[in-house]
């Protein structure tokens, strides 16, 4: 964050203004995809290599029935849990988060 303060103006830069782009039109295309989905009647959504993926947080309305699992790193996880308990931020209800390191154990 103090970084961003310091010099907002690099926030302007074309090559991270176009990765913000990504980012923004990847999520609103992943989860209109999966509201619809919700609406036909699917109850869970699985972000397979979570990060710091927000959705579960950030859920809206549609979202509260589904229950939604993130799947990702067990190093992965503990960072993003503790930098949300830093902010108090907890988990929501709805959300599990599964420990897989895909490189060492497949999916199924």
């Amino acid at each position: 964050m103090a970084r961003l303060t310091a010099d907002p103006g690099r926030l302007r830069e074309p090559r991270l203004a176009a990765l913000r782009c990504h980012v923004v039109l990847r999520s609103r295309y992943a989860e209109d995809r999966l509201a619809a989905a919700a609406a036909a009647g699917v109850g869970q959504a699985v972000i397979l290599g979570a990060g710091f993926d927000t959705f579960a947080y950030r859920q809206p309305a549609w979202a509260a029935p589904l229950r939604i699992f993130e799947v990702d790193q067990p190093a992965s996880q503990a960072a993003k849990r503790e930098l949300l308990g830093r902010a108090g931020i907890s988990a929501p209800a709805n959300l599990t988060y599964v420990a897989l390191d895909f490189e060492r154990l497949p999916l199924l």
